[in-house]
């Protein structure tokens, strides 16, 4: 069984009535969608992914685009056959739906609390937290696979509560993804950069899932919105490819890590 802790003085938390409260009386109330939030360190009043951008990403899965992606992790994370994931990072819930389908105990956290109400709303087989990946709130080594897919990550929280034995999946961009909108976007687009594996981690086995897709109308739009170009770029060049038909790469590295 998943024990939670209390982000404020890490003892175990137990559920009394509607709420999870620790020895020190620390007190979380589990929301009517049936998430808790045991986010303490903020720093906005809303940290993370705003409506907008859930919107966006929801509606880029339903399309499909992410499917290739979804059903590679899936059979990644089946193929162990773990007692225990923690989608690291879950966003509004597509992916981590899918593997609740697979998985006895599905954890899905994200400190965005407009992706958490999201994702609680339509899936009802995970726990749901809205929490920081820098104090992820279970005891230590207590989860088998931790699956973390366009999202930050804190290495050493990662370690603690990763079991020995277990195994990260982590999934970046790869080097041409999107290259084609950046090139209808950027004056000089660039390919990504690959990263580093995070700290205490070593490569086991490495995917690459690649596609072409093509968008256009609000499709197109909020594959932008969901991704770091929407804030980080000047509004003309966006401006620039409405009304377009674009057809660009999807690209995905998968990365499965060991604790070393």
């Amino acid at each position: 069984m998943i024990q939670y802790s209390c982000p404020k003085c890490k003892e175990p938390l137990k559920r009394i009535n509607n709420s999870l409260v620790c020895v020190n009386k620390h007190c979380y109330d589990i929301s009517r969608k049936g998430y808790v939030n045991l986010l303490i360190h903020k720093s906005t009043l809303n940290p993370g992914d705003n409506d907008e951008m859930v919107l966006a990403r929801k509606i880029v899965m339903q399309k499909g685009y992410y499917d290739k992606l979804i059903e590679a992790v899936t059979d990644i994370v089946a193929s162990r056959s773990p007692s225990v994931l923690l989608d690291l990072g879950c966003g509004e819930g597509s992916l981590t739906e899918r593997l609740a389908d697979t998985v006895p105990t599905v954890i899905g956290m994200d400190i965005s609390k407009f992706a958490i109400n999201k994702a609680a709303s339509q899936d009802k087989k995970t726990r749901y937290l809205v929490g920081s990946i820098s104090a992820v709130p279970l005891e230590n080594e207590c989860v088998d696979i931790i699956v973390n897919c366009f999202a930050p990550l804190d290495s050493k929280e990662a370690t603690r509560v990763l079991k020995s034995d277990g195994v990260l999946i982590k999934v970046t961009p790869a080097e041409n993804h999107l290259f084609e909108l950046k090139q209808e976007i950027y004056p000089e687009p660039y390919l990504n950069e690959r990263k580093d594996e995070p700290k205490g981690f070593a490569i086991h086995e490495e995917r690459i899932i690649k596609e072409t897709v093509r968008l256009s109308g609000e499709y197109l739009d909020s594959v932008i919105k969901m991704t770091p170009y929407f804030y980080k770029t000047p509004k003309a060049y966006l401006e620039s490819v409405k009304g377009k038909i674009i057809d660009s790469t999807l690209e995905f590295r998968i990365s499965v890590l060991t604790k070393t």
